[in-house]
Parts: C-alpha cells; structure tokens; sequence
C-alpha cells in the first residue's frame, strides 16, 4: 500500500467536523488518523453522519471515545458519551444498538480500561453504551476500495 496516497478520501462530516489527530506524536501514524468531533448536549440524543471513501481494501478502526479534560494532574476528567444505533452503508457493525452483552460490555466492541459497566448500571440502564476518553469503545471494520 503506497503511503503517499490517504487511505480515505471524500470524508465527509455532518453534525461535526473532521480534524487531523494532532494528539500523536508519531508523524507516520498521525498521517493515517482522523478525528471527528461534535458538539454534546447534555440529555439530548445527536445524529451525526460520517462518509469516505476507502482507496484500499483493508481496516478501518472506529473509536468511540469522549471529551478530553484534565480533572487533575494525574488523570483524565471522567465525561460519559453515550451511544447508540450506529449504523453503517457499505459495510457490517456488529451490534450496533448495543443491546447484546457480556461480561465485558458490549458483544463486538473493544473496551480498554477500565471495567464496563454491568447491565442495569448507570448509564447502561438506559440501553446505550458509553464511553469516555480513558475508556473508548472501539470495532475493527472491513472496508473495501471505492
């Protein structure tokens, strides 16, 4: 795969905006990364809609995360994002709707981190997911050229 060429072209964001992931430090993979952030309302569900298009069949990681805020020194702030229905055109994500669980929360997602929370918890008695940026929620998906 020539690396002059962007793995994804025609991104398109709306309900947000697409920026470079200027939090790497290496130069490489920064290249390769994009972050897309959008406004949180407090109890109000947002629908935000993320196109491209991949120029080579591979992967593509979706990483669910949340706000960075420093609380102290020592750590993040913790700011719960939650989510639910995420679909997608072209391609499969599993579960979705989040509502298939196990012990380690969501079936087909990654969590790192900390522990999930267990069905019934807050916020997951609401029957989303969530994350936060010291414990993102991530699916590897296939993605085809064009």
């Amino acid at each position: 795969m020539p690396d002059s060429k962007p793995p994804l072209v025609d991104v398109e964001v709306t309900g947000g905006r697409l920026g470079d992931a200027v939090w790497e430090k290496d130069e490489t993979k920064r290249a390769r990364l994009s972050d897309v952030n959008f406004v949180v309302d407090w109890w109000r569900w947002r629908t935000v809609t993320i196109q491209f298009t991949p120029q080579y069949d591979g992967e593509v990681d979706l990483v669910l995360t949340g706000p960075w805020g420093e609380e102290k020194p020592d750590g993040p702030k913790r700011q719960e994002i939650l989510w639910d229905e995420v679909k997608a055109s072209g391609l499969d994500v599993v579960n979705g709707g989040f509502d298939q669980r196990d012990e380690n929360g969501p079936v087909g997602w990654n969590v790192k981190s900390l522990a999930y929370p267990k069905t019934g918890e807050w916020p997951l008695e609401t029957g989303a997911a969530a994350s936060w940026q010291g414990r993102p929620l991530s699916q590897r998906l296939k993605v085809s050229a064009g």
